[in-house]
């Protein structure tokens, strides 16, 4: 049973069988021959995978989007700026501490927003370790207390950007309030992001 399609430009076609479709979009298999439209589509969508976590490198691609499927450039901005909002420029900030710290500096207007933790301690104390805001507002909390001498305990998390944690107010610090001086180690992940 024949179906009729519009082509790019919008004219009807008929599609008799399957080669008449294959021949109006091109070949369509999982691993497509060099160079045709759908192997530089799985390129294209390859290359988009590992550049959306990049908006530097992203943005030099733009030109060979425009030219390998025909957009204009009201769309590939539109794309561009989609897949720079999902990417974020992650940070990292590791160390060891016995009394309270601050352990990254406020940006202004940004919030400061946490994906991931490490914290271990071989103390056999009871640790609360408190993240805070501006050294003032809690916002997270967790306790290591090691189950004996010369062991070690911690506590770790995790999320995907650009989900997060926990987070400051915007334009304040993160700190960490610890509860003795046992030693912690910590690793903090992080980026900073509008006040939102």
């Amino acid at each position: 049973m024949p179906i009729t399609v519009l082509d790019g430009n919008g004219d009807p076609v008929t599609i008799n069988q399957i080669a008449d479709l294959m021949a109006l979009i091109g070949e369509v298999t999982p691993e497509p021959t060099a160079n045709t439209m759908q192997d530089r589509l799985k390129t294209l969508a390859d290359q988009l995978d590992v550049l959306h976590t990049d908006n530097a490198a992203l943005a030099t691609y733009i030109d060979g989007l425009e030219t390998l499927v025909g957009i204009s450039n009201v769309k590939l901005d539109a794309v561009v700026a989609a897949l720079a909002g999902r990417s974020k420029s992650i940070k990292s900030v590791s160390g060891s501490l016995t009394a309270d710290a601050d352990i990254v500096t406020a940006v202004a207007g940004k919030r400061i927003k946490v994906i991931a933790y490490s914290l271990i301690s071989s103390g056999t104390n009871s640790n609360p370790l408190i993240f805070k805001s501006n050294a003032a507002t809690e916002i997270w909390r967790t306790r290591l207390q090691a189950p004996a001498l010369n062991s070690l305990f911690g506590a770790n998390l995790a999320v995907e950007a650009p989900s997060w944690l926990f987070a400051t107010a915007a334009g304040e610090k993160l700190s960490i309030d610890v509860g003795n001086t046992d030693t912690v180690d910590y690793a903090i992940s992080y980026f900073d992001d509008d006040a939102s």
